[in-house]
């Protein structure tokens, strides 16, 4: 596999993903009601319930097409994704709730593989709307992005990196840019 460009499996652009991040976000909290096992109480129900509300919230920061605070690179996204989905995959064994009927665990362990596929298939970038909205706050510069010629002054206050120096901006950006 070459590191310039994703792997041919990654075919799931972010504003797809994006889309199902929010769709399952609201269908981990609304979970236990749809399956009918809010009564089954405990891990069987607050797992899902906190992991769909923690996805919407890092959802949110996540730096693609449907992220408002555009800080959380895509990459470590999906890497809260596969944890996250992991982790409710195996939370009915680790917790006891399987002899509670298939209603209140498969759901779990269901959706928990089919996060975890789609983290395997999902794109790492972001289309060109969300890398170059400019002040969104992301940490990737926009595309037509060129450094400013240095001041006098070694540091440049209320830049995005404050305290940082003309050249340790320039590394980072170096280090951002996706290699060819």
């Amino acid at each position: 596999m070459s590191h310039g460009k994703e792997s041919n499996v990654k075919f799931l652009p972010t504003k797809i993903h994006g889309v199902l991040d929010y769709v399952v976000g609201i269908a981990l909290i609304l979970a236990p009601n749809l399956f009918q096992f809010s009564s089954v109480g405990g891990p069987a129900v607050w797992v899902p319930r906190i992991l769909g509300v923690g996805l919407i919230v890092y959802s949110v920061f996540t730096n693609y097409e449907w992220g408002a605070i555009r800080v959380l690179p895509m990459t470590y996204h999906l890497a809260v994704d596969f944890v996250a989905a992991m982790f409710l995959a195996i939370s009915p064994f680790v917790f006891g709730f399987t002899n509670h009927g298939l209603n209140a665990w498969l759901p779990h362990v269901v959706v928990g593989v089919a996060v975890i596929a789609v983290v395997l298939v999902s794109k790492t970038q972001p289309g060109t709307a969300a890398r170059s909205s400019g002040t969104s706050g992301s940490l990737a510069a926009p595309a037509s992005w060129t450094p400013a010629a240095p001041s006098a002054s070694p540091r440049q206050p209320g830049s995005w990196m404050p305290g940082a120096t003309e050249a340790d901006r320039r590394a980072e950006m170096n280090r951002l840019r996706p290699q060819s």
